[in-house]
């Protein structure tokens, strides 16, 4: 996202464990829930079919679990797909569909469909080496089978991409996209593997295939940098805004250098208010190769710009009451959001004011790393009272004068987000910033029960 997913971390924070991953796919609100427990039911009747289906033709319990486990894998692959249409999840018109299926769970669907298939494989592989050791086949004599040959490289390929997907917060960015393009010679050695995995994917197939085509052929345009400021750690990369570019509030796109390489298409939120038409603005935090070559470009360099995609943020518009938390450079997605915010207070806006209260909370290293976005933010408390507050919340206080809205504390999360009791009882949290908080945060949402809302790219 802004670089949000890969460089939001203001602070320090601790290693995430597996179980803390796995607690970050659980919903925590109830249509989220309901969604879950919906694809459990189907997950559990199509396991339970399969299962019953051999269990009948066989003695031993290896090739049931094994046929049933496949079941699950195919069931997984056809659901894989689906949350990753970005450019069809982005499309305004499906506004009450989102509502059903939300933009802000759309990657961890996909991460739960993506571990199921990880798990389902496991059981798969394993209740076949049963039926191996069972009748005692030679392993050479198996390996020039075509299928059981395929499926030891499909799990070398699985396993690859798995780790790298479960590892992306601790490896460069490429990584994780470049291990992402073992899909297709998993897929194509699934269908050798079992014939019928061609048709379980062929509509999802079509449906993500016709969504990747219409964002080469219609939503990349290219743009040239207008202008690049270094601020601190970050840069702000301006662009010249192509004409058919439209965006509302939270929306982010992926960004192509083709001078640096081809092959690299990274997420960045937009921070300017849709309505400044003349430009396309990101700010993008220096770390790696790859963004710190960008600081280097001239004015007049091409990028392609691959957007825009609707985010999380845009649930803001919904919400009567929100909090919002963002650490680092997890500011950026909700900058346009306040952007369009201080152009609405000045009459120059087309949308009106929804919600009734916004609390931001930024966490931040110190006070100068807050000077991006200070101003904004200090003018929007002002303008709209007791509507919009903030805590801007340091690691270190500097040593001269404390600007207002600056504060240094630990937050109990649980207290803050119950406020007096009544304040925040429909609230909405919106949060950007490191897994470890991320975590933190989304445990007192469980607590309280108060809707947890993460930006994922």
């Amino acid at each position: 996202m802004t670089g949000a997913a890969a460089s939001a971390g203001a602070m320090v924070v601790p290693t995430v464990g597996v179980a803390a991953k796995l607690a970050q796919l659980l919903p925590t609100d109830r249509r989220s829930a309901g969604l879950l427990l919906a694809y459990a039911a189907v997950t559990l009747v199509t396991l339970g079919l399969r299962y019953r289906q051999y269990a009948d033709t066989s003695s031993a319990p290896w090739v049931p679990l094994a046929r049933a486990a496949a079941a699950g894998i195919y069931l997984n692959f056809a659901l894989l797909l689906l949350p990753m249409l970005r450019l069809t999840l982005s499309w305004q018109r499906l506004g009450g569909l989102r509502r059903i299926l939300p933009v802000s769970q759309a990657v961890q669907a996909h991460m739960i469909a993506g571990n199921a298939i990880v798990l389902f494989s496991v059981i798969h592989v394993l209740a076949y080496a049963a039926i191996v050791m069972t009748k005692r086949l030679p392993l050479d004599a198996i390996l020039i089978w075509p299928v059981p040959l395929t499926g030891v490289v499909l799990v070398a390929l699985l396993a690859l991409l798995a780790v790298f997907a479960w590892l992306r917060e601790r490896v460069r960015f490429e990584l994780f996209v470049y291990t992402h393009f073992l899909a297709i010679p998993i897929g194509v050695l699934s269908i050798v593997h079992a014939h019928w995995f061609f048709a379980v994917m062929l509509v999802p197939g079509i449906v993500y295939g016709v969504d990747r085509g219409l964002r080469l052929l219609w939503s990349t345009r290219t743009a040239q940098v207008d202008t690049i400021t270094v601020d601190g750690r970050d840069i702000i990369l301006t662009l010249l805004r192509p004409e058919t570019f439209a965006y509302r509030a939270g929306d982010y796109a992926f960004l192509c250098v083709p001078r640096l390489s081809r092959l690299q298409w990274h997420p960045f939120s937009l921070i300017n208010a849709p309505n400044d038409t003349g430009s396309l603005a990101f700010r993008i935090r220096r770390r790696g190769a790859w963004t710190q070559a960008v600081a280097q470009l001239q004015p007049g360099t091409q990028v392609l710009v691959d957007g825009p995609f609707a985010s999380p943020c845009r649930e803001l518009y919904t919400c009567r009451t929100a909090i919002v938390v963002a650490a680092g450079i997890g500011i950026t997605p909700f900058a346009s959001f306040l952007a369009q915010l201080e152009n609405e207070c000045a009459g120059s806006g087309d949308e009106p004011r929804p919600f009734d209260r916004i609390h931001l909370y930024w966490l931040e290293r110190d006070q100068e790393s807050l000077a991006g976005f200070y101003p904004l933010i200090a003018r929007l408390h002002e303008q709209l009272g007791g509507q919009f507050t903030a805590s801007l919340v340091v690691d270190t206080l500097p040593k001269g004068a404390v600007a207002p809205l600056v504060c240094h504390q630990s937050i109990d999360w649980d207290t803050a987000l119950v406020g007096d009791g009544t304040q925040w009882q429909a609230a909405t949290v919106f949060f950007c910033g490191p897994k470890a908080l991320s975590d933190r945060v989304r445990a007192s949402c469980r607590r309280v029960q108060l809707p947890f809302v993460t930006e994922s790219f």
